[in-house]
């Protein structure tokens, strides 16, 4: 079995492709054109090359940031296997790549009955003057991940940034920015056929309130015709973003098992609730969902507190070094850390925080509030006060020159590694 994986990834490929420098009478084997002494080898041009092409599992498709492909469709041709996807992604510096279909009537990215692909780091624009539109449509598809795009259908007329249909199975759609559409997330299927284990996290959700469309969801799933509930086994909704839509933030009506938890809507937080829909506002039964973990925080005595909530360990002192630093000074300081050089608590496995779990520290009822961004009586010291900016792990941006700052207001601010300062507060535990 190991020289059969061995063999598969020996003989995975990367593609390149480039609005502005490519040729696709080219190899498409190099990132930038050759010197004349081994001609044909460069980047292909549009789109419509990767269409015709057939690739093998572990093959990698990477298009030029800063360029930008217009009116063109890309329509998955190929699978990829287990643990060697079809990967689709941003090569070069810059923005990412583009794909602005113009207002054309079709999808932007198509994938059916193709299975085991990633979709990373592409920018969708401008997809579908009239409904159906959409700018991912995944249908009868197994194993894929959408992760790191933006997703932006600019027009009245665009219908669903991301459409999961029929029996799709292991779904991943993570760390994405979908606005301007009909329904950022739309998952549907009949009682009978219907995806499962789809995975709908980290994503910012927002501005689904175009006037032409009939209902403006963030994340929505069909119910059943004769309203018997769905069954999407092992799908999670959690840690998303989502506001500005003009109907439902989560609409779940008439389904089950899915796990609801964690989301941010409209400025507050969702915890574990059953499926349901009209969550534009706050009832009692989530304000007392939010607050009811008594005690969520165990102060272990030792410099360290235990969120029994996330399961997570945080140190106590929220300003361990007592000072800010640059993001690299912070790297050093949690690897210098886990060395021993720094009180480490018995532990020398600290790490940054990612968003979302500096996010999960929050006590959304009282975001509004100044001096009360973290749940009354937490046992944690030297946390700052409104603009309190620890650093981040940079697990959700597609460049390393920058990273996130986290304000315990509610606020999400991308800063230049080199010139920003920020606290650090580590933590230890799942990832």
């Amino acid at each position: 079995m190991l020289a059969i994986v061995m063999t598969s990834t020996a003989l995975a490929t990367t593609y390149y492709v480039s609005s502005s420098i490519g040729n696709d009478g080219w190899n498409g084997t190099a990132p930038e054109p050759v010197p004349p002494a081994n001609p044909g080898n460069g980047p292909w041009n549009t789109i419509c090359q990767v269409n015709e092409q057939r690739f093998e599992p572990g093959d990698t498709i990477q298009f030029k940031r800063g360029d930008t492909w217009i009116g063109e469709q890309l329509i998955i041709q190929s699978s990829g296997s287990s643990g060697n996807p079809i990967t689709l992604t941003a090569y070069g510096e810059g923005a990412k790549p583009v794909f602005n279909l113009n207002g054309a009537d079709f999808h932007s990215i198509y994938i059916k009955e193709k299975d085991y692909i990633v979709i990373d780091s592409i920018t969708i624009r401008n997809y579908g003057k009239h409904s159906p539109s959409f700018g991912i449509y995944i249908y009868y598809a197994n194993h894929i991940v959408v992760q790191n795009c933006t997703i932006m259908g600019d027009n009245d007329a665009a219908d669903k940034g991301i459409y999961i249909e029929s029996t799709s199975d292991d779904i991943i759609v993570d760390n994405n920015d979908i606005s301007l559409c009909h329904i950022g997330v739309d998952v549907a299927g009949s009682t009978r056929y219907h995806p499962s284990n789809v995975i709908i996290r980290n994503n910012r959700i927002h501005d689904m309130n175009k006037g032409n469309l009939s209902s403006t969801d963030g994340i929505h799933f069909y119910a059943g015709r004769d309203l018997t509930p769905i069954d999407y086994t092992g799908t999670v909704i959690e840690y998303n973003h989502i506001y500005n839509c003009a109907d439902h933030h989560i609409d779940t009506t008439y389904t089950k098992n899915i796990t609801i938890r964690y989301n941010l809507c409209n400025g507050y937080v969702e915890k574990d609730r059953e499926p349901m829909s009209y969550d534009t506002g706050v009832d009692e039964n989530l304000q007392e969902k939010i607050s009811s973990s008594t005690p969520r925080f165990k102060d272990n005595g030792d410099g360290t507190v235990t969120d029994l909530e996330t399961g997570l360990m945080w140190t106590k002192n929220a300003n361990l070094p007592g000072d800010t630093m640059l993001f690299h000074q912070a790297l050093n300081y949690i690897e210098e850390m886990n060395r021993g050089k720094y009180p480490n608590y018995g532990f020398t496995d600290w790490r940054l925080p990612r968003l979302n779990e500096l996010r999960s520290l929050l006590d959304f009822t009282n975001y509004t509030q100044k001096g009360h961004e973290l749940p009354t009586g937490h046992p944690f010291e030297n946390v700052q006060s409104l603009g309190f900016t620890p650093w981040s792990a940079p697990t959700y941006l597609s460049t390393t020159e920058y990273f996130w700052f986290f304000t315990l207001y509610c606020r999400l601010v991308g800063h230049n590694v080199n010139s920003c300062f920020g606290y650090v507060w580590p933590l230890r535990g799942a990832q």
